[in-house]
């Protein structure tokens, strides 16, 4: 620790964690052990492959998690795409955000790395758009875009609302998900990522930023019309539920400290489409520790969806259970 005294009052003093001067250096190595095990897997992996890493990935309201950078190092040389130097760079909210994002993150960069040797145009739009050829390749690094998260309702020829596998608007086919393959692969390494990654130190790392709040009542109602599949989610305090529950329509609810953004999140994770919008980046550090089975799903989600799902809708006694 760093004792320094503060300019306004000699007498009083700040301590200041210092800084761990090896820990962007382990950061790095564990960055490229998992790189070392997909060279072992896919050897057409360039070799001149310098990891960085930046202190966070917002820009805007959005989050980079990693960014590919081809021959980053060549100042301006002309270079063979076999002689380049090129830059992955991982984001620290990549690295909070646990053993299994840092893996996916850093395969989605080595897909890049792949195509920047092979000559393939995997992006455009300023490369912010991935197109199909980016996901064939991707599969090659045992990546899939055939994942849950990315498949959107759409209306058939039919017009008959059904889910489709769609691509972003804004950055196409970016979201290429680990699977089990994955996870068997790369099994050490991610051992290796929870035990060596500094900001782990084998430590179970909890959601970093799942907001919670006082407990409280989620109600959620029947969808307004039959064509509809969203449900109609409300909360309420205590004593407001308790005044207007004689006069609300037929409804199952329960007790939840979480927010009403994370609630609709993890209930559209579970199938269960609502009329409100979503915390997408709380929801997804939770998804994220969840599947590193570092925390159970939350029991009042998983009632909330059994009685939705058995259609339980009714009135309730003032009491709540």
């Amino acid at each position: 620790m760093l004792l320094t005294i503060t300019p306004d009052n000699s007498t009083q003093y700040k301590y200041i964690r210092t800084v761990n001067a090896t820990y962007g250096s382990e950061a790095v190595q564990c960055l490229e052990r998992v790189y070392q095990r997909a060279r072992e897997l896919t050897p057409d992996l360039p070799a001149n492959v310098s990891f960085t890493i930046k202190q966070n990935g917002r820009k805007g309201r959005s989050i980079v998690l990693g960014h590919f950078l081809r021959g980053a190092f060549d100042n301006g040389t002309i270079c063979s795409p076999e002689d380049a130097v090129h830059e992955i760079n991982i984001s620290g909210d990549c690295l909070s955000r646990g053993p299994l994002q840092v893996l996916q993150t850093v395969l989605h960069e080595a897909v890049h790395a792949l195509c920047a040797v092979r000559g393939i145009k995997e992006t455009t739009r300023q490369n912010r758009y991935h197109n199909k050829k980016f996901v064939q390749v991707a599969e090659e690094l045992s990546l899939t875009y055939d994942d849950p998260q990315n498949y959107r309702l759409t209306i058939n020829k039919q017009g008959e609302e059904v889910l489709k596998l769609v691509p972003d608007v804004t950055i196409g086919f970016s979201n290429v998900c680990i699977t089990d393959e994955t996870r068997e692969l790369y099994k050490k390494e991610l051992d290796m990522l929870m035990s060596d990654l500094p900001i782990n130190k084998g430590r179970p790392v909890a959601p970093r930023s799942i907001p919670r709040t006082q407990p409280k009542v989620f109600t959620v109602f029947p969808p307004k019309t039959p064509e509809s599949n969203e449900y109609q989610i409300r909360v309420f305090g205590p004593k407001k539920y308790e005044d207007q529950v004689d006069f609300l329509v037929p409804h199952v609810r329960v007790w939840s400290e979480l927010t009403l953004g994370v609630m609709v999140g993890l209930l559209d994770y579970a199938g269960v489409a609502t009329d409100k919008d979503e915390d997408l980046l709380a929801t997804n550090d939770y998804l994220m520790a969840l599947a590193g089975d570092h925390i159970e799903f939350p029991q009042e989600v998983d009632t909330l969806v059994s009685l939705i799902n058995d259609n339980k809708f009714t009135y309730h006694e003032k009491e709540m259970a």
